[in-house]
């Protein structure tokens, strides 16, 4: 998933959408067919569409700015029963973390995220010099 940077058409107030690229292109794709450039999106339990714009002046990069953290994660997550044991288990290996009401660990910044995932063994593969990664091989069909 990519962060992106929006404005929204009609308030002009900026948000931070996470979307892959195929939510993406789906997102351009209906903004074409109503006539509009850039993003169509549901925000919102209302179910109304909204029309945004790319924040080139944010450049695509929240992170400096600080919008991006905290930062919560479905991936890292666990089921909410699970929150205490997965709290413990971390607390551990010396990484505090919290997760929300549904599971979602909270990350704090950069280098909370990657302890957490290293000691859970979870890893970026997309992910650049900082993030989470493997220190070994990684499993493939063969075993």
């Amino acid at each position: 998933m990519t962060q992106y940077a929006l404005i929204r058409k009609d308030t002009g107030s900026r948000i931070v959408h996470q979307a892959s690229w195929a939510e993406c292109d789906a997102a351009r794709e209906v903004a074409d067919l109503f006539g509009e450039s850039g993003w169509a999106l549901n925000l919102g339990d209302d179910g109304e569409m909204v029309f945004l714009q790319t924040d080139w002046s944010a450049r695509s990069r929240p992170w400096i700015s600080g919008e991006l953290w905290p930062m919560h994660s479905d991936a890292a997550g666990v089921s909410p029963s699970q929150i205490p044991e997965a709290i413990a288990e971390a607390k551990k290996h010396g990484v505090s973390i919290s997760f929300t009401k549904d599971g979602r660990a909270r990350f704090e910044d950069r280098a909370h995220r990657r302890a957490y995932c290293e000691v859970r063994g979870l890893v970026d593969l997309s992910g650049g010099y900082s993030d989470p990664r493997h220190f070994g091989r990684i499993a493939n069909e063969d075993g």
